[in-house]
């Protein structure tokens, strides 16, 4: 197995049973979600399909899939569920032509597949794609590597296999992630072209690991700033890689990448082509490139990599600024410092507002950790960020200073500029039209807090009292008051210029638009407050105002002002009122389901989706709030008929149904939290206990080598004492039987000699004694394998005792012979 598999049971051994198990039918919905959402409904193959799940689920979302198995068993059961789109193949040989479906998905497949096999299975992957290759594979278990370093490896080998990073790739898994040990690791990637290229490290996409991540992020985020049919300025692209993601992952009208080396824009020209011609390359400078943009025609500037000529060259900003539409975004990248007398060409949070400051009006700021690939939102109060992290930092034209003179033109909403929709006309009816995306539009508008309130209350300050900006500005700063849940004290003055607004005569649609609004929100700041029945009179005064002269999509308050109107009068005990309010609000859906679908949607060639501009979102949510008043009135005659009603009822539609789920998924996610924040502390205590388990491994193993090893000493030493034993054993029953014969040749012979035998007995006592000496150091020998040299020298020392008492014996064995002589003579000379 290679080095990114798990233990898992080969693909050609699973059983439809294991296949039914590796995607469930709920999380094959989820995975068909997640791949519609990234990859498009094109022509879809699953390799290694299993039971089908997968498959099935993306023809139930529409998509035209299929699926290929090597396991015929599988094949067999998938195909009773999808007759006609599985086949028999191996993931090395796919039976396509090249390029045949939009995206190829394997999940549970790669993993399984030896290290050898590995490398060809991507390459065919890649070679029956047309775009897309969504990869899903098990994240290293508990003590392996890191996800980082696994998907890193992942990425090696599908770059290898002529693929590069999916500009959505962080879509479906956010890099940050990894960061908490994901169980499943998601890899999207696109096809390259077929155009030759040579290798360059510079591609952002091409390149694997946490560093290209970052780099990516942070056009990632810029993305997330593009608006609707904004115009994108990437004033230093390099590859290209950045701003082929944002003409993907972004809905930018047009993307332009301005690079000073010709060999980048050759490889970004080359590898991101773009027959729309929304994405384009130009070779040039970057304060060139600016001077060549026509005033005022880019929405958004990008300036990564540019802190050396930002800071040494103001007309640069000044060029940004001149180029950028009011309200426009820069968005820039510096590297920080954490400390003064670190990285002297590096920023700090105040370094990069004081470069904004003059020029721009500074808005958020991120800080990029590059090692772990994360962003993170950072006060601008911020003064110094984490070593080897750097700023991100985005600031706007200011939208209110000289805007008048600039001649406007919707771009957002560039789709219904051919119906000249009053709701839309903001031209027409706006002192500064520029206003309505940069402070008004939510999701559009500056991003700080701070900023909008600053800029609404320039924006009241400096416009007539009775124009629709005015209004707007007003409105701005009753919204922030109701998010900051401000006491009615707070806000008693902006309700007395509130008030001064309403009783203006609405000769401006826009203004009524505005007057609905204000009205509207009036009542929801009394019932923060608590002032119930000022809150009631002001959704009374809300209904009854018609919004359709401005247009349908204004309908969303008077219906909604309709419901609480009459809620509240329920909830103080006025059923007569409630009633009367709500048939009001039924009254005035009649009035909405009449108007036309052409005017909901405005431009019905080109309309705009749901939750994007007015249309159809407005439409039906005011029908939501007609709907609340039907179950008022149903609950109203059930109670009034005596039978108990539960009034939660009354909140029952298809957006109550959307803020539970909502609600009982945040919850979720807040245990998800808790439990994954659980998780992670385990897995970590468990990697540790693991590491330390791992190194007492270490050391038993070493300390039972150096036991066996001891043993294998200690045998060998033991043989040798065996041995030496015997010897010294042979050698005294030798000594023992010479000092037997010895001892009775003596007595037979004198007892003459009896000093002498008792001599030579005293002295084989101390044989003896040596004898028991030389047993007993056997012994401690045989129990310290230490002391054996030691014995062994001594052993030679009582051996060289016995030698020298064995010659002494002998000594006097021939002093017997010669006595024994001496006394035979005397004997002789006695007997003559």
């Amino acid at each position: 197995m290679n080095d990114m598999a798990h233990d898992a049971q080969p693909a050609s051994k699973r059983s439809p049973a294991d296949a039914g198990a590796i995607v469930s039918a709920i999380e094959a919905t989820a995975l068909a979600r997640q791949i519609l959402d990234a990859c498009g409904p094109g022509r879809t193959l699953h390799v290694g399909s299993g039971g089908g799940q997968l498959v099935a689920a993306l023809c139930r979302a529409g998509i035209d899939a299929s699926g290929v198995d090597s396991d015929s068993l599988l094949i067999a059961t998938a195909t009773k569920r999808l007759p006609g789109r599985f086949q028999q193949a191996s993931p090395l040989h796919l039976p396509f032509a090249g390029a045949r479906f939009e995206t190829v998905v394997a999940t549970g497949l790669l993993q399984d597949l030896p290290s050898d096999e590995v490398d060809s299975a991507l390459r065919e992957l890649a070679r029956v794609t047309r775009r897309a290759v969504f990869i899903r594979v098990p994240a290293p278990p508990g003590g392996g590597r890191h996800p980082a370093a696994a998907r890193g490896t992942w990425e090696r080998k599908l770059l290898d296999a002529g693929l590069r990073k999916h500009p959505r790739c962080f879509q479906v898994s956010p890099c940050e992630s990894l960061n908490d040990e994901p169980e499943q690791l998601i890899l999207l990637m696109e096809r390259t072209p077929d155009a030759p290229v040579s290798a360059t490290p510079l591609d952002a996409l091409r390149a694997s690991g946490r560093g290209s991540d970052a780099s990516l992020l942070r056009y990632h985020l810029a993305a997330q700033h593009v608006r609707p049919g904004d115009r994108v300025l990437d004033l230093a692209c390099g590859a290209g890689s950045g701003a082929h993601l944002l003409r993907h992952a972004s809905p930018a009208a047009r993307v332009l990448g301005l690079e000073a080396r010709r060999e980048m824009i050759d490889y970004a020209t080359s590898q991101f082509p773009d027959p729309t011609g929304v994405l384009n390359f130009k070779h040039a400078d970057p304060l060139t490139g600016l001077a060549e943009t026509e005033n005022h025609s880019i929405e958004l500037v990008i300036a990564f990599d540019l802190e050396t000529a930002l800071r040494d060259d103001p007309s640069l900003l000044k060029e940004i600024r001149r180029v950028l539409v009011p309200g426009g975004r820069l968005i820039l990248s510096t590297p920080s410092r954490a400390q003064e007398d670190e990285f002297p060409s590096a920023f700090t949070a105040d370094d990069v507002r004081a470069l904004l400051s003059g020029d721009l009006l500074p808005e958020s700021l991120y800080a990029l950790n590059a090692d772990r690939a994360e962003m993170r939102f950072v006060e601008w109060s911020s003064s110094s960020s984490p070593r080897g992290q750097s700023w991100i930092a985005t600031a706007i034209r200011d939208p209110l200073e000289g805007s008048g003179d600039i001649p406007y033109q919707e771009s957002v909403f560039a789709n219904l500029r051919p119906a000249a929709n009053i709701s839309t006309d903001y031209m027409r009816w706006y002192r500064n039209p520029w206003i309505v995306h940069s402070l008004v539009h939510v999701g559009y508008r500056t991003r700080s807090p701070a900023l909008l309130a600053e800029l609404a209350e320039r924006l009241r300050d400096d416009s007539p009292p009775d124009s629709a900006d005015c209004g707007a500005a007003l409105c701005i700063l009753a919204y922030r008051k109701l998010e900051d849940r401000a006491p009615a004290s707070d806000w008693a003055a902006l309700q007395v210029e509130i008030e001064a607004y309403l009783k203006l005569a609405p000769t401006n649609p826009h203004v009524l638009r505005w007057q609905i609004s204000l009205t509207f929100i009036l009542a929801r700041l009394h019932v923060q407050a608590g002032s119930l029945a000022e809150a009631r009179g002001f959704f009374q005064a809300c209904a009854a105002m018609d919004p359709f002269p401005f247009g349908v999509h204004l309908a969303t308050k008077a219906a909604d002002a309709a419901f609480w109107s009459g809620w509240l009068a329920l909830a103080a005990g006025d059923t007569a009122a409630a009633g009367a309010a709500w048939t009001q609000g039924i009254d005035f859906g009649r009035r909405l389901t009449t108007r036309p679908l052409d005017e909901v949607l405005m431009n019905p060639a080109d309309p705009n989706r749901f939750d994007h501009g007015d249309g159809m979102r407005e439409f039906v949510l005011a029908l939501e709030s007609v709907t609340q008043c039907a179950n008022g009135l149903h609950l109203l005659n059930r109670q009034r008929q005596g039978i108990a009603v539960n009034w939660s009822d009354v909140h029952k539609t298809f957006r109550d149904r959307g803020d539970r789920l909502a609600i009982d998924l945040r919850h979720a996610q807040s245990v998800a939290t808790v439990l994954t924040t659980d998780l992670a502390t385990a897995r970590r205590q468990l990697i540790e206990r693991t590491t330390e388990l791992d190194a007492s491994r270490q050391g038993l193993r070493q300390l039972t080598e150096s036991l066996d090893l001891t043993r294998r000493e200690l045998v060998g030493r033991t043989d040798d004492l065996d041995q030496t034993r015997q010897v010294l054993e042979d050698r005294s029953q030798a000594l023992t039987a010479e000092l037997d014969s010895a001892r009775n040749d003596l007595l037979a012979r004198n007892t003459e000699l009896d000093a002498a035998r008792q001599d030579l007995s005293d002295r084989t006592a101390e044989v003896d004694a040596a004898r028991q000496d030389l047993i007993q150091r056997t012994t401690e020998l045989d129990l310290a394998r230490q002391d054996l040299i030691q014995r062994t020298k001594d052993l030679d020392a009582t051996r060289q005792e016995l030698i020298h008492r064995t010659v002494e014996v002998d000594a006097a064995r021939k002093e017997l012979t010669e006595r024994t002589a001496e006394l035979v003579d005397a004997k002789k000379r006695r007997w003559f």
